[in-house]
């Protein structure tokens, strides 16, 4: 793992700027979004880019938690309540 360590400070308009290292590195373009996620018992804060589509970030989450594809399920419930 490459780590490295970049130092910025805040304003008084509690603003921070994101070093060009991370933005070069990740190709973080003006109006991309960010993903802070704290820890507040060891003080830490994780820093992520947010994907461009959440749908298409979260598409087939789960997928494998289920026996048989949604139209089959759907299909066997109807026939069920004909019945």
């Amino acid at each position: 793992m490459n780590s490295q360590t970049i130092l910025t400070s805040v304003s008084v308009a509690n603003q921070t700027a994101v070093p060009s290292q991370i933005r070069h590195l990740w190709g973080v373009k003006p109006g991309d979004k960010l993903l802070w996620s704290i820890d507040s018992e060891a003080k830490q804060v994780t820093l992520r880019l947010a994907p461009p589509s959440w749908g298409s970030y979260m598409k087939g989450l789960g997928k494998h938690t289920w026996k048989e594809d949604a139209q089959t399920y759907v299909k066997t419930l109807r026939t069920d309540r004909v019945r």
